[in-house]
């Protein structure tokens, strides 16, 4: 019986590609899940420790005179050999080291392949060999997804792969922290919270959110999408009736109508502000939905013992009328801000006695 690839999480990706820097390796995994923006979480780590060079290889093109390479940042091309040999003398001139990360790499031309071969196992472009403690890396998308992505078995065995998790919903509101919008965190945290799952799993080969290469192409919901998506749910209000057309185009129909019913209450939801100046006499909401809008918002936005001890004098009056939606709170509040969590002595009381829901 076939034995399943261990996977990484993308929150130890960073770590792993400066790690033993000699190694060259190789990250597969599903589209929108993070693994471009991996480059800029290493420069924030490691700051000027490297000079980082950034690779788009599928729109790469070879030409007589060298091969041209997108600088987002400066909206340029750039000839990618020459610019890439003249950051190699100046990290070395320096005494610093290159981080080159190869983007969608599998997706490159065959011809683009074989001039990045050479850099990739030997670490070496032209005349100039990389300085000692460089870190190359590629991504890209698995082949058996059927999205272009090729792989010769030679280049693979010289390489380490690491397949990448599928990004949980978990994963991603960490990741957002303070910037999601509360309307769309309640919405993850309940009605659409299996709208990232692995759809290669039997379990969720119909998920109707999901990227899923087993059914005709639709709109998905990934990481990527959803950063888009909350930008939305941020400045809803100047969509108008075009709203949810909107939300579908980003993230698919499915979505859109689940969040119709929490976009339809926002309005209704009080400020954190107002929670925090009254939390025992506050009005309560009668409509569900807006209570987990409501609690989205103080999970967002709590910092302080003084805040939290005013959310807990909140939400137990809310358990007394809904207490699913309290524990869910709770839940979120313990994943994400666990020591602001058990500063309060109900809230540790609150875990001896709901150990069941915990595990």
């Amino acid at each position: 019986m076939a034995t399943q690839h261990p996977t990484i999480g993308i929150n130890r990706l960073p770590h792993l590609m400066v790690l033993e820097p000699e190694i060259t390796k190789l990250v597969i995994g599903f589209p929108g899940d993070g693994k471009t923006s991996s480059q800029k979480t290493i420069k924030k780590i490691h700051g000027d420790e490297f000079i980082y060079v950034y690779l788009d290889c599928p729109s790469v093109v070879v030409q007589d005179m060298g091969m041209t390479m997108p600088v987002p940042e400066e909206k340029t091309l750039e000839w990618w050999v020459n610019e890439t040999i003249f950051k190699i003398k100046q990290a070395k001139a320096n005494g610093q080291k290159l981080c080159i990360m190869l983007d969608e790499v599998l997706k490159a031309s065959k011809m683009v392949k074989l001039l990045l071969t050479r850099l990739m196992l030997e670490r070496t472009l032209g005349a100039e060999t990389l300085p000692e403690g460089s870190v190359i890396y590629g991504t890209s998308n698995d082949p058996r997804m059927g999205i272009g992505d090729t792989m010769e078995q030679h280049l693979g065995n010289r390489l380490c792969l690491y397949y990448l998790r599928k990004v949980t919903v978990d994963e991603y509101l960490e990741y957002k922290g303070a910037d999601i919008d509360p309307v769309l965190h309640g919405l993850l945290s309940t009605e659409a919270s299996d709208c990232l799952v692995d759809t290669t799993k039997d379990s969720y080969k119909d998920n109707a959110m999901s990227i899923n290469f087993n059914q005709p192409p639709r709109q998905s919901v990934t990481p990527r999408s959803l950063c888009a998506v909350n930008k939305v749910f941020k400045n809803r209000v100047k969509y108008g009736e075009d709203l949810q057309a909107t939300i579908a185009g980003l993230c698919g129909v499915h979505f859109a109508s689940l969040s119709e019913a929490f976009v339809n209450v926002a309005d209704k939801v009080y400020s954190f502000d107002e929670v925090m100046a009254d939390p025992k006499g506050v009005d309560l909401p009668e409509n569900p939905t807006i209570s987990i809008i409501q609690t989205s918002a103080l999970a967002i936005r709590v910092e302080t013992e003084e805040e939290w001890t005013k959310c807990w004098d909140y939400v137990e009056r809310l358990d007394k009328t809904n207490k699913e939606i309290g524990n869910l709170f709770k839940l979120r509040m313990m994943k994400d801000k666990k020591q602001l969590f058990l500063s309060d002595g109900r809230a540790k009381a609150w875990v001896r006695d709901n150990r069941d829901l915990i595990i």
